[in-house]
């Protein structure tokens, strides 16, 4: 069991200095600053875009492949401009290692085509399977959505945000 925990610090600790060296702000994900209800000020746990998905799956030797997720369709009702996606992460022998799932409704920001939607529902679904594969829940969050009812991000232009570190206490998870 030692050696198992040891491995796994060993691990996150590379996890995390790839990370700090390869994972650009504002490229490979992003934070919010944002003030709360009681109007104190915070920032949102770093989101990761589809640039950083890419190199998590490079740096895994992973490629993502999609299919229409009709399970999830059928559970929405097939409402018409729904589109929703599985993106299976497959290694180079076509093994099926993770997979995740994404969803747009063309009704999400006005003008958008279903072109749109596809691309967004398969950008969430990549997102979403390379946070589980990758174990990089405690690093990455996927949508602003994931922050708590009572802490609605807005972004504030003149609320510094600090550049994001792994704590020791994160590495430790």
């Amino acid at each position: 069991m030692r050696s198992r925990m040891a491995l796994e610090q060993a691990k996150r600790q590379a996890m995390t200095d790839y990370i700090s060296a390869n994972m650009k702000k504002g490229e490979d994900y992003g934070v919010i600053a944002f003030k709360r209800r009681d109007g104190s000020s915070t920032e949102s746990k770093p989101t990761l875009f589809k640039p950083g998905s890419e190199k998590f799956c490079s740096l895994f030797g992973l490629r993502p492949v999609f299919r229409a997720d009709v399970e999830t369709l059928g559970m929405l009702g097939n409402k018409p401009g729904v589109v929703a996606f599985i993106c299976e992460l497959m290694t180079r022998e076509d093994k099926i290692v993770g997979e995740g799932r994404g969803v747009a409704d063309l009704a999400e920001k006005q003008g958008w085509t279903m072109n749109n939607a596809v691309k967004i529902a398969e950008k969430r679904a990549q997102i979403d399977a390379v946070l589980r594969t990758g174990g990089l829940s405690d690093f990455f969050t996927q949508d602003l959505e994931d922050q708590p009812a009572d802490e609605t991000p807005k972004p504030s232009p003149t609320a510094p945000v600090q550049e994001y570190k792994i704590s020791q206490p994160q590495m430790a998870k």
